[in-house]
């Protein structure tokens, strides 16, 4: 059987965990044809302790000498928007990392860039694909009742301190790259199109900030977001309805409460969850699965996610 031809963009730390996943996995039978990165002493390292065939000085060569069918461009936030743009030249479908565009606007102004070629880039979102996450939508998949989500999104800009890795443009639209994770799950969960966004704390002083805003949805769902910015908090997401209580604390674990009932059910976290980077495992094998013959993109889905990031922080 022809093995699917991969090749790679990037040999930092997040390159090596897809790199563990893509090794992992057996069906289709993968062959990583290539590897590109602008740091020499990484990628050689990668090359050597992954066994991948070849080693390439840039993206033009990557592709002419390997006719790969996806690449893996997995590169630093500063560089991934010009690096897609440049690997979109050649018909292999791309796999990319978050932030496609440092924020909403220039999203849509690269979307508009790509033209046709949109629909051959996949842009990884895996907090869809952790196991916790796959497990309540199964739960919730009967339930009709009304549901009420509460989230806290955590952002500290201390942990985005070093200048050389981050730039000013990059930590002013942080919620962008970072807040994208919750707001994935309030597209997840909240049903129906978003009605509207109201302020219900707004707490600024020099150095810190917390928001609380409701958005309601046309399903009649609510969102209650707790936006924290360099004050303590977790990650965290609560979702009731008139059944059950689910509880995603941290959001690789999901609780169940059911009603009538003061216990918390606990769901195991998946092998794959476990064993690989969360939500790794699952995200490729969707994205390998409906891949051949199919247009694998998925910006429609997470142009609307920085949509909705758009409209929470700069439309009220």
């Amino acid at each position: 059987m022809k093995k699917l031809k991969i090749a790679l963009i990037g040999a930092g730390p997040t390159m090596e965990q897809y790199i563990k996943v893509l090794k992992s996995i057996k069906n289709p039978e993968i062959e990583l044809c290539g590897i590109y990165s602008r740091t020499l002493s990484k990628c050689k390292k990668l090359q050597k302790k992954y066994n991948i065939k070849n080693l390439f000085k840039n993206i033009d060569d990557l592709y002419k000498n390997t006719h790969a069918e996806i690449v893996f461009s997995i590169v630093s936030v500063e560089n991934n928007s010009n690096v897609v743009i440049e690997a979109s030249k050649y018909p292999w479908t791309i796999f990319t990392e978050k932030p496609f565009g440092i924020n909403y606007k220039e999203s849509i102004k690269l979307k508009n860039i790509l033209g046709d070629k949109k629909n051959k880039i996949f842009i990884g979102l895996n907090r869809a694909f952790f196991s916790s996450t796959l497990n309540l939508i199964k739960l919730l998949k009967k339930d009709k009742s009304k549901r009420i989500i509460n989230i806290f999104d955590q952002q500290d800009l201390s942990l985005f301190s070093d200048k050389k890795k981050y730039s000013k443009d990059f930590k002013k639209n942080l919620m962008f790259s970072n807040s994208v994770h919750l707001f994935t799950l309030i597209k997840l969960f909240a049903r129906g199109n978003k009605k509207n966004i109201r302020t219900i704390v707004d707490y600024k002083n020099n150095t810190e900030k917390y928001i609380i805003k409701t958005i309601t949805f046309s399903s009649g769902d609510i969102v209650i977001l707790n936006s924290l910015w360099n004050r303590p908090g977790p990650w965290k997401m609560d979702l009731s309805t008139s059944n059950n209580f689910f509880s995603l604390n941290p959001l690789e674990q999901l609780y169940v409460r059911e009603k009538n009932s003061r216990q918390n059910i606990k769901i195991n976290i998946s092998k794959d969850d476990l064993n690989f980077k969360t939500g790794f495992k699952k995200q490729i094998e969707n994205f390998l699965t409906g891949f051949k013959g199919k247009e694998r993109g998925n910006i429609k889905f997470y142009l609307e996610i920085k949509e909705l990031i758009q409209n929470y922080y700069f439309k009220n």
